[in-house]
């Protein structure tokens, strides 16, 4: 989005109308925006931000009026800006809702807010929309932005800045976090941490259960405890007691030691004929804890990969945010290149009208 012209009158803190030619500023490729406090320098953005999207950033939206309490009592405010944006040349026209004073008796009468869109084709101005929904819906999707966004993204809050540069380190990721809205990441950092222990948990209730269905077999057929046979509680690992905040038993050696059910629970049908039937009752539960602690594991593995996405997108974004002053340089470098291409066609011409010249003198 590239800045023409701006016309602000009866806005804000300006009473009467003022006018801005960026088109003349922005030849040098950057400008500044300069003056006491008071003197008007967040009202010219917001102007911008109202002639777009129909309101201010900030508290501001929520002010009794926007219209300057110093104007004339019956000079409309309007903001009109002359834009480009991806290509084509638009002007918006926009009042915000005020309160005149009526033509006949005493009082004051409702006026409501209003818009017209305009786009320049053809060498003339041709009208896009009067009606404030469409005129929006236009405006956002050509600028690919919501007013929220177009506020943390192109118009950084008056103060936050400063506020920015003076931060530590953690003080300037919360104000990152809350310019550009990256509580998404911790959201979804605290959903998985949630999932984690919630599929733990589960995961140690169904070893429980597969520890205490083989201990009932073992002791109905009166044969060694499984835990002599299989691996089926392992001994808790140095630093995992219950302080530590970590389950003793991973989810591949629950899933092993599950497993491994079935064929002690076989070998115990061979000897003892006697229990055929409980033996198949102890199969198809040992294959259903099986098929159960398998989809934990996925399921774990899962959150293992979510997790890693999750640090992936952490890690490209601050490498976005380190390359920010790169792109601003390289923004910059292309606005000058832009500039330059407007001589190229004299520059040939020139060389052209040289050679033809040699040619005429030889």
């Amino acid at each position: 989005m590239r800045l023409h012209r701006l016309v602000v009158t009866a806005f804000g803190p300006f009473s009467d109308r003022q006018e801005i030619d960026f088109g003349a500023l922005s030849d040098a490729g950057l400008f500044l925006i300069q003056g006491q406090t008071g003197a008007g320098k967040t009202s010219v953005l917001d102007a911008v931000c109202f002639a777009l999207y129909g309101q201010v950033p900030g508290v501001r939206n929520s002010a009794r009026g926007l219209r300057s309490d110093h104007a004339a009592p019956g000079l409309p405010p309007s903001v009109e800006l002359e834009t480009t944006v991806r290509g084509r040349r638009l002007r918006v026209t926009r009042s915000p809702e005020w309160h005149r004073p009526k033509k006949r008796g005493e009082g004051l009468i409702k006026e409501n807010a209003k818009v017209v869109l305009e786009e320049f084709e053809h060498g003339a101005w041709v009208a896009l929309s009067t009606r404030v929904g469409e005129a929006d819906d236009v405006i956002g999707t050509l600028l690919g932005m919501t007013a929220a966004q177009f506020c943390q993204v192109a118009m950084l809050p008056q103060g936050a800045f400063a506020g920015f540069l003076r931060a530590d380190a953690k003080g300037r990721r919360e104000l990152l976090e809350r310019l550009f809205s990256a509580e998404v990441f911790t959201a979804v950092e605290n959903w998985l941490g949630e999932r984690r222990r919630d599929t733990g948990r589960e995961a140690d209730a169904l070893r429980a259960g597969a520890a205490s269905l083989a201990g009932r077999v073992a002791e109905a057929a009166g044969e060694p405890s499984p835990h002599e046979s299989v691996a089926l509680v392992p001994a808790p690992r140095p630093g995992s007691g219950s302080g530590s905040g970590e389950a003793p038993f991973t989810a591949q050696e629950t899933l092993e030691t599950v497993e491994a059910l079935p064929a002690w629970a076989r070998a115990l049908g061979v000897e003892h004929t006697d229990l055929l039937a409980l033996q198949e009752d102890l199969l198809s539960d040992a294959s259903d804890l099986a098929v159960t602690a398998r989809q934990a594991l996925e399921q774990a593995r899962d959150l293992e990969g979510l997790q890693q996405r999750h640090a992936e997108a952490v890690r490209r974004r601050d490498d976005l945010a380190e390359r920010a002053e790169e792109r601003a340089d390289l923004a910059s470098r292309l606005d000058a290149a832009a500039r330059a291409d407007r001589v190229v066609r004299l520059v040939r011409e020139a060389d052209s009208r040289r050679r033809q010249a040699e040619r005429a003198r030889a």
